[in-house]
């Protein structure tokens, strides 16, 4: 047993690791964590009737990474609830941890793999991202394998690997508009690396120069293909306009950046990672050039092009969108790891170990604490609508005291989803954000509803509670901060379901001020009433 474990002890790690992952990705969070405002968008694209409308809205009016919604739509048509919609991302995750693995062994050897797998799958933002319904999760295993067949690649200069090269680069490029950077990346090392070889006279290396040829073209296809379809989003997003996206001066970056990656809000945690990390890179580069420039360019190629670019919009999110350059941190400080047990003498394995528990800690205290924060409140609330609603009743918009990150329009959403498939609500096409005629033709699904739902977010949800009550609702349950109250309809018509949505949005702004989405929502409701009354308001 002993030399079994001394000879698989790294992938046994890795293996280890990717478990470990599974368990926390999808054992936490998938179903209790409320829809986030981008994973309305998902939900709105993946959830068309066919995979070809799918690709049709993503690419043509979306203008989006086309690889995620797909793969979203295939997971709803074999589970629509809260565990299909985000399972994509999981997996996608899981499969990133696994790939880090093989990644980290080719660049940096066996032991490099698995301290590699082990890092990345105890960075919070690796998990919190296999937990949200977008592309970030494809994107980061699509650049552990693209730049792991491209390594293959290199090394070998075999035509055998340009085709799957070819499929993972697309691959990269399809999950998110981010892959671009990593691809850009990976193009510059194939120009550099095989290049390398071509001072020792180009005739010999003939085969080679096809080979590395072919894949880069192959290469810069992918992301010809790409950049067309994205190109659309210059205008939303005012690139060419406004700051640099990227400002290596701004502490708000590095602060993001910080917390998410390492899990600490402390920045001598950052700073003794960071420096980690470089002196990983210097070590590196003291015993293999080749991957110390690897690692070199992967890092400073998208940071340098992105301080150039320039944009308007505030939407930048550097812990999700640069998360395709979490594999050469993680590399780099992994080197540093691996060489102090090489370097450190006897104690050099255990002193290595000591300092991997050390940099892993602070994101598997986040994570932990994460988990012990976690509220089954709202699915408890969705559960409760599900069981009680009728197949002539109705979900108004849902609303309340906001969640950082999360629409509380979503609520509804979520609670269609986690409905069973038994329960009228799963069938439920929730009005999310509808306003005016939009609100009006979409609660007419439903022509002769029998009564109108509301799901509530409150500071003081049994004040909430009372106040419903009062105004006539009944079926009144409190799950929380989460109110839930159903409305009888003595008139069953979509004007009289909008007349209860007003008077509940009324009752809620009245008890919690400290929000202006009730009024807003009584507002909408107002407006779509006196289009409900007037048809011809409304084109057909």
């Amino acid at each position: 047993m002993r030399a079994f474990l001394t000879a698989r002890w790294a992938p046994l790690t890795a293996v280890i690791a990717t478990v470990a992952y599974a368990v926390t990705v999808i054992g936490f969070g998938l179903n209790y964590r409320p829809l986030h405002n981008d994973e309305g968008v998902t939900l709105s694209v993946a959830s068309r009737p066919s995979a070809r409308d799918v690709l049709d809205v993503a690419i043509d009016d979306r203008h989006g990474p086309p690889l995620h919604y797909l793969a979203v739509h295939a997971s709803l048509v074999l589970r629509d609830d809260m565990l299909g919609l985000r399972l994509p991302s999981a997996l996608f995750g899981i499969l990133a941890i696994a790939l880090a693995y093989g990644f980290g062994r080719e660049l940096l050897g066996r032991s490099g793999g698995a301290v590699l797998a082990v890092l990345v799958a105890t960075i919070p933002e690796v998990v919190h991202l296999a937990q949200f319904a977008r592309g970030y999760t494809a994107m980061l295993a699509a650049s552990f394998g693209s730049m792991w067949l491209l390594l293959l690649l290199v090394r070998t200069r075999r035509a055998r690997y340009v085709a799957p090269y070819a499929v993972s680069a697309l691959l990269l490029v399809s999950a998110h508009p981010f892959g671009l950077f990593a691809l850009a990346s990976e193009m510059v090392l194939l120009v550099v690396l095989g290049l390398a070889p071509l001072r020792h006279g180009w005739r010999s290396q003939r085969r080679n120069l096809i080979v590395l040829s072919l894949a880069l073209g192959t290469g810069l296809l992918a992301m010809l293909l790409l950049w067309r379809v994205y190109s659309q989003l210059q205008p939303k997003y005012g690139v060419g306009q406004g700051g640099a996206v990227v400002d290596l001066g701004s502490s708000e970056f590095w602060r993001r950046i910080g917390d998410a990656w390492t899990g600490s809000s402390y920045v001598v945690v950052w700073l003794a990672l960071a420096a980690a990390a470089l002196a990983g890179l210097v070590m590196l580069a003291l015993r293999d050039r080749r991957a110390a420039l690897i690692l070199g360019i992967w890092l400073v190629q998208p940071i340098v092009l992105l301080s150039i670019l320039t944009a308007t919009s505030p939407d930048f999110a550097p812990e999700r969108h640069l998360s395709f350059m979490i594999p050469a941190y993680v590399a780099a400080l992994a080197t540093f790891l691996v060489e102090v047990g090489r370097r450190a003498g006897r104690y050099g394995p255990w002193l290595a170990a000591l300092l991997t528990l050390a940099a892993i800690t602070p994101g598997v205290v986040a994570l932990s604490r994460d988990v012990g924060n976690f509220t089954p409140d709202l699915r408890h609330a969705s559960l409760y609508l599900g069981s009680q609603f009728g197949r002539d009743d109705v979900l108004l918009s849902t609303g309340g005291v906001p969640e950082p990150g999360v629409d509380a329009r979503l609520y509804g959403a979520y609670a269609a989803l986690d409905a069973s498939d038994s329960d009228s609500l799963s069938r439920w096409r929730d009005v999310g954000q509808d306003t005016g005629c939009d609100l009006v033709a979409r609660l007419g699904d439903q022509p002769t509803p029998a009564a109108a739902w509301v799901l509530l977010r409150s500071s003081d949800a049994a004040q909430l509670a009372t106040g419903l009550e009062a105004k006539g609702f009944d079926h009144v349950e409190v799950f929380g901060p989460f109110v839930v109250a159903r409305r009888p309809l003595r008139h069953r018509t979509t004007v009289a379901a909008l007349s209860a949505g007003i008077r509940a949005y009324r009752v809620a702004a009245q008890l919690t001020p400290a929000t202006t989405d009730f009024a807003h929502l009584a507002g909408d409701y107002r407006s779509a009433r006196r289009d409900a009354r007037h048809p011809e308001l409304c084109p057909s």
